[in-house]
């Protein structure tokens, strides 16, 4: 039985990961820490040449990348990496997957690191001359791992900002980020290239205060990103005085925030920075937020696309009624 066909795909403790039991689409590469346990044993019954002359098991996140094509899969086995250069997926379809994954940081033995390592984003995922699709890197995967940002104006993962980026899956990741370091999302740019239906689903996100430049700075930066989806994630803020998610002003995109938890372990913070909305400009409906002031979990509650959501015990004055 290969090492993607199992009953509930490469995972632990039979979670499935989506498209585990499917066929893989192309190549699979195994990146796994040469210091294991049994490592030369498991390397011997796994690894083989691929029809292009590459070999399945790599040494580096970046190496088994810069092999990769579209419809690969790059399986990371537990460890902390440390990219020496950005991860820039740029092929269509692909998939990079954490060997152990869980929701909500249930699994952050798969770290990838920038933090005291080099001056770079981690991963970015933009459209490339050898990835044809809709928009570019289209139907890109990210799973499983723990994001450890470099700071300063450094992202864990940015999409859709060098040309029009469609449809990536980013699901059950850990985002950890202290005071002002970088954001650990950003979505397509200000009046220009665009995110378009980015799902982000099942991650915990964690970072730290400073309000500084909110559009940068903020844990979560969305300039334009059209019909993307923000749902069931945790997001821990820390510090007051800014906003954990920041929408850019005039590029309102029909993005739904559903289901998520925003946490504030200082007074003062503000969860979402909207901008003054209209109908149809965002929809937020089951959100809760612990321990934000009235008014401080979206900084415009008084439109139509508002549904249902809390802070602390109450309801968000405008959304009740």
């Amino acid at each position: 039985m290969g090492l993607t066909h199992f009953p509930h795909g490469v995972s632990s403790f039979g979670q499935t990961l989506y498209g585990g039991e499917a066929p893989v689409m192309g190549k699979s590469y195994h990146v796994r820490k040469t210091t294991d346990a049994n490592y030369d044993e498991w390397k011997a019954a796994v690894n083989h040449r691929h029809y292009d002359g590459t070999m399945s098991v790599q040494t580096t996140i970046e190496g088994a990348l810069d092999l990769a094509d579209d419809y690969d899969t790059i399986w990371v086995y537990p460890g902390q990496w440390k990219p020496l250069k950005t991860l820039a997926i740029t092929q269509k379809s692909l998939r990079l997957l954490a060997v152990q994954t869980g929701p909500f940081a249930g699994q952050t033995g798969t770290e990838i690191r920038q933090w005291g390592n080099v001056a770079c984003d981690i991963i970015t995922v933009n459209g490339g001359a050898a990835s044809p699709g809709p928009a570019g890197a289209s139907n890109v995967e990210i799973a499983g791992f723990r994001f450890t940002p470099y700071g300063g104006t450094y992202t864990a993962i940015s999409v859709g900002t060098t040309i029009n980026t469609y449809g990536v899956y980013i699901h059950d990741n850990y985002f950890m980020a202290a005071a002002q370091l970088g954001s650990m999302l950003l979505l397509g740019t200000a009046g220009g290239y665009n995110a378009d239906s980015i799902h982000i689903c099942n991650n915990y996100f964690k970072k730290g205060g400073g309000a500084g430049d909110q559009s940068t700075l903020a844990a979560i930066v969305i300039n334009y990103a059209l019909n993307f989806l923000f749902m069931d994630n945790h997001c821990e803020q820390v510090g007051s005085g800014q906003y954990f998610i920041y929408c850019n002003s005039t590029d309102k995109t029909a993005g739904k925030f559903i289901h998520n938890t925003f946490f504030a372990s200082e007074t003062g913070a503000k969860a979402i920075r909207t901008g003054t909305l209209g109908v149809g400009d965002f929809y937020f409906s089951e959100n809760r937020g612990v321990n934000y002031a009235d008014g401080y979990l979206f900084e415009d509650s008084g439109i139509e696309g508002m549904g249902y959501n809390t802070y602390g015990p109450t309801a968000e004055a405008a959304d009740a009624a």
